[in-house]
């Protein structure tokens, strides 16, 4: 398959489908946890779906220049 640009929302779109919860009462007893908690983590994941999936280009991120710091013996 080509490779082609996929819009964020369509990738959220994807994922939402992809990540379903199974079993979660079997998995609650199995590790001891309790479902409201298995719940509650899969509504973080999904509301932080659009900002992992987001189109960045790879490689280190530019630098924001800080505001400048009045000089030393000088007049502010």
């Amino acid at each position: 398959m080509p490779r082609r640009s996929i819009a964020v929302d369509e990738k959220v779109a994807i994922m939402r489908t992809c990540l379903k919860l199974d079993q979660v009462a079997a998995t609650a007893d199995q590790h001891g946890v309790a479902k409201q908690s298995i719940y509650q983590w899969y509504q973080e994941i999904l509301a932080a779906l659009p900002a992992l999936l987001a189109n960045e280009r790879p490689g280190p991120k530019p630098t924001v220049p800080s505001a400048e710091k009045p000089k030393k013996g000088g007049l502010p």
